[in-house]
């Protein structure tokens, strides 16, 4: 049967039908989704690479820019990075951990430092990683449980999602029951610029997948740093209403803070206490759910000096993204439905970017968006109302899966984002719900945290060409 034919035939049967075999794959709102699982890990991350840096932004709507080279482990997602929160989404508890030793570590930069003691942690010190050479290809591995024989034929598939043509390799171990789900590049992240292909999908009712049993997995390798230590630099929680060492930010600009023009549009601001507006100053986010399309950008509370950050929009609010290639991300939240209709309605998502990206034009022309200076979706949702969150790594060597997190609507989930240059990885990981944010762990200790050794797992893998 013809390809295109298979697809349509696959649409329809999920009009009559309202859940689906979770060892099988459906298209929903044109985006491929497999199964339930509680890690990805993408391998094989950095390369030699050359983006365009903006160098200024023109009150004529010129923006001028010049050929960046990067390079080493992770690059370029070595380079600092901002944190996006886009609702309905309430977040509990954030936190930022550096691998104690780093050359680079940022400690206690500017504005209100944490204060918390090390817990008499015996620290160590971090050998610095080798550089690496250029890598073809980026691999992503998810994770499911399986029972049977293992699978080890690979197969090639090759089909139209999102109006791009994706083809990948199927590669699994493990014990599956069936051919495992292939691993495919998800759909481009909705308005991360004025990419036509950024545009959002927008749906009033979501076909659920039967989720597959979700297990806490072995640690992946992303979280040892060289068997270092890691010390929190940065903190949020809703609970006892503190912001440690970060910042919330926006693209409010005109509103309270930063500016507004009618070429460039909104620069960053600090954001309001309920993520909905902008503000004069620094205001610490409180318990709410950020509405539909509201966004909130957490960045490290160290102002952007001397040019320090590279360029910046003049009259913007310009702050320092999280440095390091060995560090860990540990979020706390949950997304429930919130009835909105039209633009990015019931949609939420959490991303990373390139700092440079907010620093100059997050939406539109005028960053490095476009000549790859690197985005991470952890955790979005890619239509109205869906109830599966997706991670896509973009760059130059873009990466995805079709397999999925859960959305946690009614209770909050526990998500590590972690990144280790040592091993080229990048991690994002369920953590168990008793999961401390405290001030600092030994390597080991998120081992046990993570492990579960009776856990069977899958690990398909796949090269995006």
């Amino acid at each position: 049967m013809h390809l295109t034919l298979l697809l349509h035939v696959a649409v329809a049967a999920l009009l009559y039908a309202p859940r689906v075999n979770a060892d099988t794959c459906s298209v929903i709102q044109g985006n491929q989704y497999c199964h339930a699982v509680p890690w990805f890990e993408y391998t094989n991350v950095g390369s030699d690479g050359t983006y365009q840096e903006v160098t200024n932004m023109g009150s004529d709507g010129t923006c001028s820019t010049r050929p960046k080279h990067f390079g080493g482990p992770l690059a370029p997602f070595n380079e600092e990075l901002s944190l996006h929160f886009r609702g309905p989404l309430n977040l509990r508890q954030l936190a930022v951990y550096n691998l104690v030793g780093s050359q680079k570590r940022q400690d206690n930069p500017g504005g209100r430092g944490h204060q918390h003691a090390d817990n008499g942690l015996k620290l160590k010190e971090k050998n610095e990683a080798p550089e690496q050479s250029q890598h073809r290809s980026v691999q992503v591995v998810t994770t499911t449980i399986v029972t049977t024989t293992i699978v080890a034929t690979p197969r090639m598939f090759t089909t139209t999602l999102n109006g791009k043509l994706v083809s990948w390799i199927e590669n699994t171990c493990g014990e599956p029951t069936s051919a495992s789900p292939p691993a495919v590049e998800s759909s481009a992240s909705p308005l991360r610029s004025s990419d036509s292909a950024h545009e959002p999908a927008v749906s009033t009712q979501d076909q659920h997948a039967s989720p597959a049993p979700q297990v806490t997995p072995a640690l992946p390798a992303s979280v040892h740093g060289n068997g270092g230590d890691f010390k929190r630099i940065a903190y949020y929680d809703t609970n006892t209403h503190t912001a440690d060492n970060l910042v919330f930010l926006g693209n409010r600009g005109g509103d309270g803070s930063g500016v507004f023009d009618f070429n460039w549009g909104s620069s960053l601001a600090y954001s309001n206490s309920k993520g909905s507006g902008g503000a004069s100053g620094p205001e610490i986010l409180d318990d709410v759910v950020i509405r539909s399309a509201n966004e909130v950008i957490v960045m490290l509370n160290k102002k952007c000096e001397n040019g320090d950050c590279g360029y910046t929009r003049p009259g913007g609010v310009a702050y320092h993204g999280f440095g390091e290639t060995v560090k860990i991300f540990m979020i706390e939240f949950f997304m429930p439905h919130d009835g909105a209709t039209g633009f990015l309605a019931d949609q939420p998502a959490i991303w990373m970017l390139n700092a440079h990206i907010p620093l100059t034009r997050q939406y539109g022309d005028c960053s490095c968006w476009k000549s790859g200076c690197g985005e991470l979706d952890i955790a979005e949702a890619l239509h109205s109302g869906s109830e599966f969150l997706t991670s896509t790594l973009h760059s130059q060597h873009p990466a995805g899966s079709a397999n999925y997190f859960n959305r946690p609507t009614t209770k909050t989930m526990k998500l590590a984002v972690t990144f280790n240059g040592d091993a080229s990885t990048i991690a994002i990981v369920i953590l168990p719900d008793d999961t401390p944010f405290g001030p600092g762990f030994a390597a080991k200790h998120i081992e046990k945290l993570m492990n579960s050794p009776s856990a069977k797992r899958v690990s398909p893998r796949a090269d995006i060409l």
